[in-house]
This record gives C-alpha cells, structure tokens and sequence, in this order.
C-alpha cells in the first residue's frame, strides 16, 4: 500500500505539463528496453496469464513458479537497461523508476503467492501488475506496435 502511495505520489508530482516528458521518437532501432519486453516480459505475462486465468483444470504450479521467478527477473533487468528514449528529463527517470519499483514489489508478492498456492492473491497481483504496466505505457505515451485501435 506504501508502494501504492508513494506511485501516486511520484505521479501527482509529474503530473503538471511542464513535468510530462516530451515524447521522443525512438530511431528505427528497437531499443533494449523494447526488446525486452516483446521477448521476455510479454512471453511471460501472457504465459502467466493463460495459466493463472484461463487454463482448464489444476494450476500447475511448478511451472507458475518457475514462470513467477522470469517475470521477477525481468522486471529486476530493467533497470541494468540504458534508459529508453522517452525518458527525457530527471522527473521522467523518477517516475520511471518508481513504476519499476512498483513492478518489482509486485512481482515478488507474485512469487510469494505462486510459494503459497494463492490463486485469488495470483489473480489480483497478475491485474495489478498489468494495469502498472498500462498506466507506465500511458504516462510515457508509448507507441504501442501491434495494440488494437480505440
């Protein structure tokens, strides 16, 4: 909840025009931060989703777990990152890294969860981490490839 606070904290502090970062268009070369989540972070999301969410029968749990230790790892693996193109002022970067925080404090109570067999705390930690992952795509208006148009 802390966590939570602190977020919206860092938010509400940036959240003035001037403190906004200015989209920058990224050159025609992915960035690492990019290739990390289309290689890893949304495999493992996705994954995680299908099996936590939609899968038919018992959870198998060995592989949540091994599944919930890859998403930790991931999120822990942004920050050895060069910082990505959209982040364009020390404002951007605090927010940025309070976002990744954030993701790390709920990727380790996921691994918790997974350890103690807590479908229901899995379910609201997967949907937590999703919508900080959306609120970070949107404070940085990130050109999402292959999104659905609104």
């Amino acid at each position: 909840m802390l966590a939570m606070i602190m977020l919206h904290t860092a938010l509400a502090g940036c959240s003035g025009a001037a403190s906004k970062p200015t989209t920058v268009q990224p050159d025609k070369k992915q960035s690492e931060l990019d290739k990390l989540m289309r290689e890893r972070m949304n495999k493992v999301f996705s994954t995680l989703i299908f099996q936590v969410f939609h899968a038919e029968g018992d959870l198998d749990f060995a592989m949540a777990n091994k599944n919930a230790a890859e998403l930790q790892d991931v999120v822990t693996s942004v920050r050895n990152l060069p910082m990505p193109p959209m982040v364009t002022s020390d404002e951007a970067k605090q927010v940025f890294f309070t976002y990744n925080d954030e993701l790390k404090h709920q990727a380790e109570k996921f691994v918790d969860a997974v350890a103690h067999r807590d479908r229901p705390n899995m379910e609201t930690l997967l949907t937590n981490i999703g919508q900080t992952c959306n609120q970070c795509h949107h404070f940085f208006r990130l050109d999402i490839k292959d999104a659905p148009e609104r």
